[in-house]
């Protein structure tokens, strides 16, 4: 049961939930850190203009490798949080 909810989830992660702000922040930094090399933000340049050091550049150089194997698609930019997210349940990690 628990391996069928699985999967429908990993099936379904492209087109629900719809994207969330914070999503579309993020893809836009890792797509600046693709094309130029740097953690810039620029769809909210009013928020934040210049490169966005609040987050760190772990997830996002991670990020990019599953960018490269899938391109710029919702299923391939929640496929990271996905797999980590299930990662912590699984081991019942706790980050405190």
């Amino acid at each position: 049961m628990l391996f069928s909810l699985l999967l429908l989830n990993l099936f379904t992660l492209g087109i629900s939930p719809l994207p969330w702000t914070d999503e579309v922040v993020f893809a836009d930094i890792v797509n600046n850190y693709i094309q130029f090399g740097k953690l810039n933000l620029n769809v909210v340049p009013q928020f934040l203009n210049g490169e966005v050091y609040v987050y760190g550049p772990v997830y996002f150089i991670m990020q990019k490798f599953f960018i490269y194997a899938a391109f710029m698609t919702a299923y391939s930019f929640r496929l990271l949080n996905y797999l980590f997210s299930n990662f912590v349940k699984k081991h019942d990690i706790i980050f405190w």
